[in-house]
């Protein structure tokens, strides 16, 4: 009889087996090109208080500041983009806390047109960078 429940579980065909698909690569939105563009680039121009400003944005999105030709690598300085507007918050000190400014981004642009303004003291600052 054991030979015979042998030969039953044998004698079937073998069933194929299938290969699990292999994830779908992420599709690259027009956002994630236009952030991916801002990677490791510095943009530079004089504030409306007269300083001289630049931006560099890194792929952790901190961003290294340079005001006057002092240079800030903190890393609650940092930037963001979201409908195509880019969000780039720097702090200052105690009285003015942050500063959040924001400009429309579009992937290519030569410049940006940021206003600004202090968390704290409400101060604003306006600013247009040109890309180096």
């Amino acid at each position: 009889m054991l030979a015979v429940l042998l030969v039953g579980c044998m004698g079937g065909s073998p069933q194929p087996t299938s290969s699990p698909e292999p994830p779908s690569p992420t599709p690259i939105t027009e956002e994630l090109r236009a952030e991916q563009s801002l990677v490791e680039s510095t943009w530079t121009g004089i504030d409306s208080a007269g300083d001289t400003t630049s931006f560099t944005f890194e792929a952790d999105h901190t961003v290294t500041v340079n005001y006057n030709g002092r240079q800030w690598d903190d890393a609650s300085d940092t930037w963001s983009l979201s409908d195509g507007v880019l969000t780039v918050t720097v702090h200052i000190d105690e009285t003015h806390g942050d500063i959040v400014y924001r400009a429309p981004y579009d992937e290519g642009a030569a410049s940006l047109a940021f206003d600004g303004t202090a968390s704290m003291s409400g101060r604003t600052l306006n600013v247009t960078l040109e890309r180096r």
